[in-house]
């Protein structure tokens, strides 16, 4: 009988040795695309067409847009500190072309900081649709704004039926946070000389909003506002830029001539030296004024195509000395 011992895996051994199949190595190819000088400068310019194109669209549209736009809170009786429930303020608009419906009619706050960590993250997304929560399970999402004392709103602010509930400054404040807190609360009223013009408030906010925030029908929920309103909805939509429009309502007819906003002004922007301003401006089929946006494509597309043009001039200018050629 020979001694030599069967090595486990090797041809010689036998069949009930040998390791499975699936343990064999197997080359698998896969595509592996190599970069180049030419396919880099193909795409680059394809991407910078498309930019400038969708620019060039989105700069025609807004181009036919027609607004309108004026500040209030540097006209003295607009001023938050001549600022009383009944009085109210006005700016005019003289309209010398016709705008057609729908005219969207916008509020604009500007140097307003809506993008700041600690700002967006102050609310409570759970309390927002399920109502009662207590001061543990809200402090940690709505700090600083926990409390009643802590949102520092006066009595006469607060829905009526509630302001009992709420005369202890420790009750946990509904909603809570710091965007709610700052709750944009200017109203409008628009008149064409003793004809008021309506503003359809309704369908302003997103829908996915609408369902996020909603009130819940529980007589232990005391809400110091209406978190129902569409328009305290578009506000929680925090914007991304200091400088921002929100939609206020729809104008469903044609404006031409003079028109008279009466303005309910008791937002202060005088913390933090911000503007306000009523914008009228007629819609199109991508929506309102895109002016930046679509200079923003065209730039952005502008840029791509030198760096296309450059990897061009890369490929054909200054080949590298073992003669690559550009392909």
């Amino acid at each position: 009988m020979s001694s030599d011992k069967v090595i486990p895996g090797s041809n010689d051994a036998p069949s009930h040795m040998k390791p499975p199949s699936f343990f064999h190595k197997r080359s698998i190819k896969f595509y592996k695309p190599i970069p180049t000088i030419k396919s880099a400068a193909i795409i680059f310019s394809v991407l910078g067409v498309i930019f400038i194109i969708v620019g060039a669209v989105l700069l025609a549209y807004s181009l036919k847009t027609i607004e309108y736009k004026a500040r209030y809170d540097n006209k003295d009786e607009c001023q938050h500190t001549t600022w009383d429930k009944n009085r109210t303020c006005e700016v005019e608009f003289e309209i010398d072309k016709k705008m057609e419906k729908p005219v969207l009619f916008y509020y604009q706050l500007n140097n307003f900081y809506q993008n700041h960590r600690r700002y967006v993250k102050s609310k409570s997304a759970q309390q927002l649709k399920y109502a009662n929560m207590s001061k543990e399970e809200v402090s940690n999402d709505c700090d600083p704004i926990i409390t009643m004392k802590d949102l520092g709103r006066a009595q006469e602010d607060l829905l009526p039926g509630v302001r009992e509930y709420y005369e202890s400054d420790d009750k946990v404040a509904l909603p809570c946070g710091l965007i709610a807190k700052t709750f944009f609360n200017d109203t409008y009223e628009i008149f064409h000389g003793d004809l008021k013009i309506t503003i359809d408030e309704t369908d302003i906010a997103w829908p996915s909003d609408k369902k996020n925030i909603k009130s819940v029908d529980d007589e232990a929920a005391n809400y110091w506002t209406n978190v129902s309103d569409e328009h305290f909805i578009v506000w929680m939509r925090t914007s991304g830029l200091p400088n921002f429009r929100k939609l206020w309502g729809r104008i469903y007819e044609d404006l031409e001539g003079k028109y008279t906003v009466r303005i309910l002004s008791k937002y202060d922007v005088t913390d933090f030296n911000g503007e306000k301003y009523v914008v009228i401006s007629t819609a199109n089929a991508l929506g309102g004024d895109n002016t930046f946006l679509g200079i923003a494509y065209i730039v952005v597309g502008g840029v791509v195509l030198i760096v296309a043009l450059a990897f061009v001039i890369r490929g054909y200018f200054f080949k590298k000395p073992d003669n690559q050629h550009f392909n």
